[in-house]
């Protein structure tokens, strides 16, 4: 009875002409406690975005609008710092690789710097650290553009 009822808090069962159909009810099965943070600076005439907290399917939407707007600048150089990101899934590798491919196509230069440990172990897993440029250093980086 009590695998009956936690069930029927995520699947709903469908029965019409067609047949029975189970489908999974969307929603979280945690509540989230904290979405991810950035703030924006400019150095050397370089948009620098940091990331902080996680970046994931919730979170990834408002950062991605706020980039591709950096997109439309003129002139615009692109660096993501993303030192303070403790948990990053297949939406924010995604969001970061169309970005970085997007801005391939506009000529508009975007580079990572400082990536935390689990972000990094992801890139080397993916092998995303073969195409996108990372560096250890935000003065690294800038330096390279």
């Amino acid at each position: 009875n009590a695998i009956l009822s936690w069930l029927k808090d995520f699947f709903v069962l469908r029965i019409d002409l067609l047949g029975v159909s189970i489908y999974y009810k969307a929603k979280p099965l945690l509540k989230r406690t904290k979405a991810m943070a950035y703030s924006h600076r400019l150095v050397s005439g370089i948009d620098v975005v940091d990331i902080s907290d996680s970046m994931d399917l919730y979170s990834v939407p408002e950062l991605k609008k706020f980039c591709k707007n950096l997109t439309h600048k003129e002139g615009v150089k692109i660096l993501l710092t993303l030192e303070k990101v403790h948990f990053l899934d297949s939406s924010g590798l995604g969001m970061l690789t169309n970005l970085y491919f997007e801005c391939q196509q506009k000529g508009i230069p975007l580079k990572l710097a400082r990536l935390s440990a689990e972000a990094k172990r992801l890139f080397v897993l993916t092998k995303l650290e073969q195409s996108i440029p990372i560096y250890e250093t935000e003065e690294d980086a800038i330096s390279r553009y």
